[in-house]
């Protein structure tokens, strides 16, 4: 399973995911939810994104195994506990969405459910992602893992991230692995396991992402290099960062 069939079949999860999410909170947007009746809509959705969940990290197991086996690594991949979830994330999700309008007399917009299928999405995402970062630290004979865009929502942050040189999981990126596993609502960015330097994944996306950063950091020396990877991203004439994305 190559990062771009990774991303096609994440996003028929995630997608199933986030459909059950909105069409339900679109049901009781016309209300006005009281205490109870908001956290009984929390119970109704969290199924659906436990799920989600689920086949999310099921999808990463399988990847890790072929991508071992496809390596010639001896033995096989370690045995991981699947990533977490508690109810509280979903409710903060929420929180910071929908609920608002929810239980107020003010009207649901688009704007808001779009914002908690994008928030749903990313947790449901997120246990790839987590699940993949688990087998890479649990592998002895893993070199670690890379970060690679694809293409859907390739903001400055993301772009900063996926363009290191060193292994994400190995000695020399130590310090930057906390930011590697920052990921925000509508994040496109998938985790893949490297095994060899020589066939690494995203290795001429990274390239160029990091001579995409450079002339940014170049163009703005007084700025901070992220604030300007931003500006020049934002600009009038941005750099076509499809050579920097994984096809999905």
């Amino acid at each position: 399973m190559n990062p771009g069939a990774l991303r096609r079949a994440l996003d028929v999860i995630t997608r199933s995911a986030v459909a059950a999410t909105v069409a339900l909170l679109r049901r009781v947007a016309r209300r006005r939810l009281s205490a109870r009746q908001y956290d009984a809509l929390v119970d109704s959705l969290l199924p659906a994104v436990v799920r989600a969940r689920q086949q999310a990290a099921q999808l990463a197991r399988q990847m890790y195994g072929r991508e071992r086996r496809r390596h010639g690594v001896a033995g096989s991949a370690p045995n991981v506990a699947p990533p977490h979830y508690e109810r509280a994330a979903l409710d903060d999700a929420l929180r910071r969405t929908v609920r608002p309008a929810l239980v107020s007399a003010e009207p649901v917009l688009e704007e808001q459910l779009r914002a908690a299928g994008s928030a749903v999405a990313r947790h449901v995402e997120m246990a790839s992602r987590q699940q993949t970062v688990s087998l890479v630290r649990a592998d002895k004979l893993a070199l670690g893992w890379v970060r690679l865009l694809t293409g859907r929502e390739d903001c400055a942050f993301c772009v900063l991230l996926a363009s290191r040189k060193d292994l994400y999981g190995s000695a020399a990126s130590a310090q930057f692995d906390a930011d590697g596993e920052k990921y925000h609502d509508g994040c496109d960015c998938i985790v893949f396991p490297v095994f060899s330097e020589e066939s690494r994944p995203g290795k001429t996306q990274q390239k160029y992402l990091y001579n995409v950063y450079r002339k940014a950091a170049e163009a703005h020396p007084d700025t901070h290099p992220l604030n300007a990877l931003r500006r020049v991203l934002n600009s009038d004439n941005p750099p076509d960062l499809r050579p920097g994305t994984v096809a999905a």
